[in-house]
């Protein structure tokens, strides 16, 4: 298996931790990990380079900050103030030639089952694998999407790297990003949905279980993310997923993310494990200031009626306020 991590110094430990992850719960795969490297340092690289190697397996540091210049001269959004996110675009330039395929996966992210078969999914005619997101319409309206399209999340990719090349996808995405700039507040994953949705083969929700989705049962999420069938996952896909999970996901600020002292996520637990057995253990781990947003998300959380349609109102106001649809 080939997994491709972008990481730079600020992200180094977290990648660390789901790379720990990773290799624990496939022991007996064959794991190659590359590396996009934007400034890590020599200490952070040891530190990736001695968890590999207690598990013997490879790593490969590419340097990725030249592909910077390239995005920039691209006209491309920035995320945060940073183009790292887009970096994975460049696979076709910077992993060796040798490769067909890689599983992509967010630094904050944690392994938890064996993942040889989703990286042995059949794409079919397929160019990148990916799962369903949780999104609002207010969301693919302002995407130009009708709201029984699907929208996908791009914090774990599989990739048919020959597909993608022959396909052109990375100057697809370089020179005609510029033309929807102005509605992607996520560079790379709206650009994603919106310029290879014909290319995209829906993965299990087991493969990326986003934290949002563990605040409420199914028909919970269904309510407050507005999600049907048509473009999202089946009750029994859901709960076999939860049942068999493969990996988890914690974007967004749901639950307050595991690696903060005072998160209530309910996979806190099972980050601090791989938290403390990694090279960053004697690191402090830091306190997240709780805001009134969160702290009424939080105590929102659960399957009671009336709180669902309060975070259903919550979320649309946060996504008019913050997405201007």
């Amino acid at each position: 298996m080939n997994i491709l991590y972008v990481s730079d110094e600020n992200y180094a430990m977290l990648t660390g931790i789901s790379m720990l992850s990773l290799l624990d719960n496939n022991r007996e795969e064959s794991v190659s990990i590359y590396i996009f490297s934007l400034g890590i340092t020599k200490d952070n690289k040891q530190k990736l380079q001695s968890i590999c190697d207690s598990y013997e397996k490879k790593i490969f540091f590419i340097d990725a900050d030249s592909y910077i210049e390239k995005l920039r001269n691209s006209n491309l959004n920035t995320y945060r103030g940073s183009y790292s996110a887009a970096v994975r675009f460049g696979i076709s330039e910077l992993l060796p030639e040798s490769l067909d395929k890689v599983l992509y996966l967010d630094c904050d992210t944690l392994v938890v089952g064996n993942i040889s078969t989703l990286y042995n999914y059949n794409l079919e005619e397929k160019t990148i694998g990916m799962c369903y997101d949780c999104i609002r319409n207010e969301r693919k309206k302002r995407l130009q999407f009708s709201f029984n399209e699907p929208y996908f999340n791009s914090g774990i990719l599989l990739i048919d790297i020959n597909k993608w090349k022959s396909n052109q996808y990375e100057k697809i995405f370089l020179t005609k990003f510029d033309s929807i700039k102005d509605i992607c507040y996520l560079p790379d994953q709206d650009g994603i949905n919106i310029l290879f949705k014909d290319g995209i083969y829906p993965l299990p929700f087991a493969a990326n279980i986003l934290s949002q989705t563990l605040f409420y049962n199914y028909d919970g999420n269904c309510l407050v993310y507005k999600q049907k069938t048509d473009y999202w996952y089946s009750k029994v896909e859901f709960e076999q997923g939860l049942e068999n999970p493969m990996i988890y996901h914690f974007c967004g600020h749901s639950f307050i993310r595991p690696w903060y002292k005072n998160s209530k996520h309910p996979m806190k637990e099972k980050y601090d494990y791989y938290y403390y057995t990694s090279p960053w253990k004697d690191s402090v781990q830091k306190k997240f200031k709780w805001n009134i947003t969160r702290y009424l998300q939080y105590i929102t959380r659960g399957n009671f009626l009336p709180f669902l349609y309060l975070n259903a109102f919550m979320q649309r106001m946060f996504i008019l306020g913050k997405y201007h649809v």
